[in-house]
């Protein structure tokens, strides 16, 4: 019963991020840039079933760019485990962040990459109906 419970209850913050998210902030750090971005031409999308989600947006060259995978949401942090992406060198990766649902809104931050190649990364996303 005591593990039902606990998988009841990370069921519940897993389902918070279901539906659809639209990129509305994000703040790239590297070791000689930053790049942050509060206006987007063609903003980023996720969309988050019970346990999969998607990211798909188009780049400058009107070309799709996107990731496929698992998730995993505990309330607190946020993992994806990605699958398959237009980005070959990041699939079977793993990222987490840390993570906060606050009405519409939805921040992650995190290091992205490995030790030496990486960056810091900061999103704010909004919920869509």
């Amino acid at each position: 019963l005591l593990l039902f419970g606990l998988g009841n209850g990370y069921s519940q913050k897993s389902k918070k991020l279901q539906g659809g998210w639209k990129m509305v902030y994000s703040k790239w750090e590297m070791p000689d840039t930053v790049v942050e971005v509060s206006n987007f031409d063609k903003p980023s999308y996720k969309i988050f079933t019970g346990k999969h989600f998607t990211l798909s947006r188009l780049d400058e060259n009107d070309q799709f760019v996107g990731h496929f995978g698992t998730y995993s949401y505990d309330g607190k942090t946020y993992v994806e485990h990605i699958e398959y992406s237009s980005y070959e060198y990041v699939i079977g990766r793993s990222e987490t962040f840390k993570s906060s649902i606050k009405g519409n809104k939805w921040t992650i931050e995190g290091k992205i990459g490995q030790e030496g190649e990486g960056f810091k990364l900061r999103e704010e996303w909004e919920r869509i109906e």
